[in-house]
């Protein structure tokens, strides 16, 4: 960043050693009228002043002199005049290149403000919003009230992004994500799921207890590749302690209403407080980890052909050989290696050490 805008002192030193070459050819004659001597002039008035004739012949000489002075001091003068041009023309070059590298550098140098004042905006509203993930148009406009003409320049969106992608893995340790859907792009700080709690400062402890809730849906999206049905994953919930308190017809319709949805969503999100294992699925939409998704036809009755699908951000999040690795270190575990071994792939367990467990 300091090479794009900064200020090479060693280019300018160049620029001045040449601008002072520029005195190298300077004659210091030119500003000396040579026709004009002072000995020549005293030897024309320091004449015989009896003879008429010299007289004559002395000011006709004189008036020569005179018209032969005149015309030497015109050329002179003339030659003076394109000298000094030819001197000048070079230094107001020099001048001008000066003043239009000022001002390039003064352009390089406000750009560089300002792309560093939209990555302090964007970060400031990514923390804001953690850990719900940001729409893109709605950070820009954001950017746009600071640094305006954001939302006009393809080439400086993403100079931000590059920049505070960097500077979130730098300074707090997180992925800058983007999510990609049909109707939009949002953008969310993010960690591995399985990291241990450490950055309250992000997440509140509702937060967390999702995070929980997350990690025990991981097994079911592998056995069932990435496609749970809610039928069987409420009933797991029920096995574990999480009763439906909804009817089934109820449930239906809160998966097929995106502003029944939404509305349940908000008021978790005020409340924090997740009362009913539907809490959890649908305050984990809100967050970008999981999705619904329905077969064409369905029964308004039941829950058949509806799923629960993880997202991008989901698979982005967890990490299978810590969470393998954490699986194995339960204390009094009833399963064995073999066991969790059926159940993911081979190459997440190539990474893991065994001695530890």
């Amino acid at each position: 960043m300091k090479q794009m805008g900064g200020y090479n002192a060693e280019e300018s030193f160049f620029e001045d050693e040449e601008d002072e070459n520029v005195y190298d050819n300077f004659n210091a004659e030119i500003h000396v009228n040579r026709g004009t001597s002072g000995g020549q002039e005293n030897d024309a008035l320091v004449e015989d002043p009896s003879s008429s004739e010299t007289e004559s012949s002395t000011s006709s000489q004189s008036f020569n002199e005179e018209d032969n002075t005149d015309h030497n001091s015109d050329e002179s003068g003339s030659n003076h005049e394109g000298q000094q041009k030819s001197i000048n023309n070079p230094l107001q070059e020099g001048k001008k290149k000066k003043k239009k590298k000022k001002k390039n550098e003064s352009k390089k140098g406000k750009k560089e403000n300002d792309i560093k004042l939209a990555v302090k905006i964007a970060l400031q509203v990514l923390l804001k919003s953690q850990p719900f993930p940001v729409k893109r148009e709605d950070l820009f406009s954001v950017i746009n009230i600071f640094v305006p003409n954001c939302n006009n320049n393809v080439k400086k969106k993403k100079l931000i992004l590059k920049l505070l992608q960097k500077k979130v893995k730098n300074i707090l340790a997180l992925n800058l994500l983007t999510l990609n859907s049909k109707t939009k792009i949002e953008y969310v700080l993010t960690q591995s799921i399985t990291y241990r709690k450490h950055n309250d400062f992000l997440l509140s402890n509702l937060d967390h207890h999702i995070r929980g809730f997350l990690i025990f849906l991981i097994p079911f999206f592998n056995a069932f590749h990435n496609k749970i049905p809610m039928n069987y994953l409420l009933y797991e919930l029920n096995n574990v302690g999480h009763k439906l308190l909804k009817t089934k017809e109820e449930v239906v319709k809160i998966l097929t209403s995106p502003n029944v949805l939404s509305s349940i969503a908000n008021h978790i999100v005020m409340a924090k407080e997740l009362v009913d294992p539907l809490d959890y699925l649908i305050y984990a939409k809100k967050l970008s980890y999981v999705d619904f998704s329905s077969d064409h036809q369905y029964d308004e009755t039941s829950l058949d052909g509806f799923y629960c699908v993880p997202t991008a951000r989901f698979e982005s999040e967890v990490n299978m050989t810590q969470y393998i690795t954490d699986l194995l270190s339960v204390p009094n575990k009833t399963f064995q290696l073999k066991d969790v071994y059926v159940l993911f792939e081979e190459k997440y367990f190539l990474d893991i050490n065994y001695d530890h467990l």
